[in-house]
């Protein structure tokens, strides 16, 4: 990890102790304060949106990432001997000065309160007292002077909710080694854009066990029928109602409807900036592509090609992906799974991420077009 001395930009920054590994952490609820913590990189309460103030050197605002709540202070006679600690609340961050500091050869800063000379500290890091140094100099014995360094716990061990308190600016590290801070710069991470999904289930006669596996399994999908289409839709108890009332009718045992669903698939309401993606399920091919047992062997009786409506779906950024029932796919048609890898290829995959939005197109039964659409 690269840490440096203070923040250089706006940004989202995890703030460490110098020479510790201990970073700052966000101790929200009903009685706030800071702690000093193990690292946690992933935890939202160690990350803090640092933005520069407008027309001030070295002063920034500080913000919890985890529940954006501003930096503000506590000062009264009773709290840490007087000197008061931060805290984030609800509202808005006041001003705060980073101020960098070149000392025993290490750089770093000091977090002080803006027009404030003292500056963050930390009383003591979960159950260990806070060790003070006392110099006690001329004690003599017999002929010698010495001097003698006593290390004596701090008695007042963090009586309040916050670890991190005020305190007078220490000279050297070493005698104020939790006062002294380096940052973090958090990558930013591009936010993924929307994601579509669609399925293409098969919904003749011998799908009816992969659908009352579909059934079981999936949960968060929704269906519509493209007679009686359901819109995308996050009401995931819309789409369990619609799963449950599919059942398997239709079809002759050959090559059926999916040129049909491709086409409804290309023509459905998604996003534009979404990443689209159909999945198609069946165990039979689409019909014109010389399979025996095709009822309409010279292609759909719709004028639908399957392989057109592919680039189609290339052109506007859907990609398809194809599940194959099987081992009937393979064993009853002689060229479908060659037929398949094709009009997959011909919509070029895409990367997935981001939030989820799923349809599923059943093959029609009775060869008629049936949509089921189900996000996530």
């Amino acid at each position: 990890m690269t840490y440096q001395s203070k923040p250089t930009s706006d940004g989202v920054y995890r703030i460490k102790v110098l020479n510790q590994d201990l970073f700052i952490e966000s101790v929200p609820g009903n009685n706030p304060g800071l702690k000093l913590a193990s690292p946690s990189p992933t935890s939202n309460k160690q990350k803090w949106t640092l933005t520069q103030v407008s027309g001030q050197s070295n002063v920034w605002t500080m913000v919890s990432v985890e529940d954006g709540s501003g930096m503000t202070y506590r000062k009264t006679a009773d709290t840490y001997w007087g000197y008061g600690y931060p805290y984030p609340q609800n509202g808005p961050s006041l001003n705060w000065s980073i101020l960098e500091r070149t000392t025993d050869g290490q750089t770093f800063s000091k977090i002080k309160l803006s027009g404030e000379s003292n500056c963050f500290d930390s009383c003591s890091t979960g159950d260990a007292a806070y060790v003070r140094v006392y110099y006690i100099p001329d004690v003599f014995l017999g002929s010698d002077a010495v001097c003698v360094r006593v290390y004596i716990p701090d008695i007042f061990s963090c009586p309040f909710p916050s670890q991190v308190n005020f305190y007078y600016d220490h000279a050297r590290v070493d005698d104020g080694p939790k006062q002294c801070f380096v940052f973090e710069l958090v990558p930013k991470v591009k936010p993924s854009g929307p994601l579509d999904i669609m399925f293409l289930q098969d919904a003749t006669g011998s799908q009816q066990p992969y659908i009352d596996t579909t059934r079981n399994e999936i949960t968060q999908i929704y269906y519509s029928f493209i007679i009686q289409e359901f819109p995308f839709t996050n009401d995931f108890g819309s789409f369990a109602a619609n799963l449950a009332s599919l059942t398997a009718t239709g079809g002759g045992g050959g090559p059926e409807s999916q040129s049909d669903a491709l086409s409804a698939a290309n023509k459905a309401d998604w996003e534009d900036e979404a990443t689209k993606v159909v999945v198609l399920i069946t165990d039979s091919p689409p019909h014109g592509i010389g399979e025996d047992g095709d009822g309409f062997p010279q292609g759909c009786p719709h004028q639908i090609d399957p392989l057109r409506i592919a680039t189609r779906m290339r052109k506007v950024g859907i990609t398809l992906y194809m599940i194959a029932c099987e081992p009937t796919l393979s064993q009853d048609y002689k060229g479908a799974s060659d037929f398949y890898q094709r009009l997959v290829g011909r919509t070029r995959l895409q990367t997935i991420g981001g939030c989820v939005r799923v349809v599923i197109l059943s093959k029609p039964r009775h060869e008629a077009n049936t949509e089921y659409s189900l996000p996530v």
